[in-house]
């Protein structure tokens, strides 16, 4: 798709990631990480929105800021579908991200472990005016349901928005998977 270039206002502008997560493919399948297109490749000229389906866009600043500098010029709001890296933050990158159209910005919080740079990115937000963000909350993988509520509490604590995303493999998850996400989910409740 990134030799056609079907300006669709959607698509990749790069493919791979530097995290190897033991419950994602994508290393595996599209490798490290590459930049393989700026806006104007997947911009129809007409629309105001595109949606980026970056696995870790953040991991190029350089490119990173690129298609904030495009965003910026032609005035495109941006939707970073699949999520913003918290880990690779900066002040810098917080700051350009404060220059652009966009949706609300989307974060990982997939363990537990993560709990530390999770607060020091949502500090680093709040203290740049970035108030609340929405954070993919990865369930069932290889955590209790315990330690999936209390990321949820935490979030929730600290002003933001959660979404719960469940791990499907061949260990089905309990009932309270569903029903936590339904609850979870239904921000418009």
């Amino acid at each position: 798709i990134e030799v056609i270039e079907p300006h669709l206002n959607f698509g990749f502008t790069t493919r791979g990631c530097i995290r190897k997560c033991p419950f994602c493919v994508v290393p595996r399948k599209e490798g490290t990480i590459r930049a393989v297109n700026d806006l104007l490749g997947l911009w129809d000229r007409k629309s105001k929105e595109i949606i980026l389906f970056d696995n870790n866009i953040l991991a190029l600043p350089e490119h990173f800021s690129l298609i904030c500098k495009e965003a910026r010029h032609f005035k495109i709001k941006l939707d970073f579908n699949q999520g913003l890296d918290h880990r690779l933050l900066t002040p810098e990158i917080v700051d350009l991200l404060k220059t652009i159209s966009h949706y609300e910005y989307r974060f990982a919080f997939d363990h537990p472990n993560y709990i530390n740079s999770v607060e020091k990115a949502i500090n680093l937000l709040q203290s740049k005016g970035i108030n609340r963000c929405n954070w993919y909350v990865l369930v069932g993988f290889d955590t209790t349901f315990k330690q999936d509520l209390d990321r949820l509490k935490y979030l929730r604590e600290r002003g933001q928005r959660a979404w719960v995303q469940r791990y499907r493999s061949r260990r089905k998850l309990g009932k309270e998977y569903t029903v936590l996400a339904n609850w979870v989910n239904a921000h418009n409740i």
